[in-house]
């Protein structure tokens, strides 16, 4: 927004017919609608949304004083309606209006029809048009899905694969999971650099060529699962990388970068030269959790998840003939613990939000 000028731009007087780089919204084109938004896609391709004017002004003020202040002189059609041009991304505010006509003030987030990665976008333009209801409503939902403690980003993993195991057959992880991207961008944009650390983190994760500006939906990762015990994956999510700065981009493969050196340290910390609390441990069982740590690392560039199965199956140790006494477990599992607490104490540092240092 410039000066005293609204973010809704003015257009001029003039009767709009459709052009081969433009095409109406498959899913918000109301034929009863009485006004049209259009917003260019990341193609450069005009969409069109034919929605209610009294939706609008309902949720937002800047929406209900410029519709109050047009004219007939100064008002563009198109099919025979006013016609509003807007520079958002087409994406976006398509995300804003799918809020503005689903189940807002549901209660229960998980079982509604909205995609969780539409919330950050709808949020941004919520900011941008002043839709106090809907920046009171999606501000706990992104929050919820962006969260700033360990225990809250554990729920949501949980709650995102016990989602995954009830859901209706042709459902993905892109249904379920939000995408980072949007939520980088609603971080910079809105000033929300608490939504930043955990976005990047996430992103991190991905595959660097899941960009669902440049895949199919149905686009598959290359097979490859962890080790012997965990049998995990890594995450096969889609991002719009098209929303990222190169800046973006460079801060998340130097956090990456970080990270694996990081854990790398930590575990040899923890693993080398281990003296048993019993001894009756044979050396090679502990060795083997630094070894296979360190493998499901690199397979899944998912530090968090990682310790967090390697903690779970700790109980469950007899590789390659060796044996780790009870009180070695107990110890191993407690001090993966804290270095997981302490990873996530520490993660905006690897993404250079604060001073890093490479002792740490």
């Amino acid at each position: 927004m410039e000066g005293s000028m609204s973010p809704i731009d003015r257009t001029p007087s003039a009767s709009k017919r459709s052009r081969p780089n433009e095409e109406r919204d498959a899913k918000f084109y109301f034929m009863g609608g009485d006004i049209v938004l259009s917003a260019p896609d990341e193609g450069g391709i005009i969409i069109y949304f034919r929605v209610h004017a009294s939706k609008l002004s309902q949720y937002s003020t800047v929406f209900r004083e410029k519709l109050a202040s047009m004219t007939a002189y100064d008002v563009c059609l198109y099919d025979d309606v006013a016609l509003v041009e807007l520079k958002d991304d087409a994406n976006d505010l398509r995300d804003f209006i799918n809020i503005l006509y689903g189940p807002l003030f549901n209660d229960d987030s998980w079982s509604s029809t909205v995609k969780a990665s539409v919330y950050a976008p709808a949020l941004k333009l919520a900011i941008k048009y002043q839709a106090d209801p809907l920046i009171q409503r999606l501000t706990p939902i992104v929050a919820q899905l962006w969260p700033n403690k360990l225990d809250d980003w554990d729920k949501l993993e949980d709650d995102i694969g016990a989602t995954m195991k009830n859901t209706p057959p042709g459902t993905t992880i892109n249904d379920i999971s939000p995408d980072p991207a949007p939520a980088i961008r609603l971080g910079h944009d809105c000033n929300l650099p608490q939504l930043l650390p955990i976005a990047y983190y996430h992103l991190s994760r991905l595959y660097t060529d899941a960009d669902s500006d440049k895949v199919d939906p149905d686009w598959q990762p290359p097979v490859l699962v962890g080790s012997f015990w965990t049998a995990r994956p890594r995450r096969s999510c889609l991002s719009r990388r098209s929303l990222l700065s190169n800046y973006d981009k460079e801060i998340v493969a130097l956090g990456r970068e970080r990270m694996t050196r990081w854990m790398a340290k930590q575990a040899w910390q923890v693993f080398h030269q281990w003296t048993c609390q019993s001894g009756k441990c044979h050396n090679l069982g502990v060795y083997t959790f630094w070894c296979e740590l360190q493998m499901d690392i690199m397979t899944r560039m998912d530090i968090l998840s990682t310790l967090r199965d390697t903690m779970n199956r700790v109980h469950d140790v007899h590789s390659n003939g060796g044996y780790v006494c009870s009180p070695c477990r107990g110890l191993i599992e407690s001090r993966l613990g804290d270095i997981r607490e302490k990873f996530f104490t520490i993660l905006p540092l690897f993404f250079n939000m604060g001073h890093w240092d490479p002792e740490l």
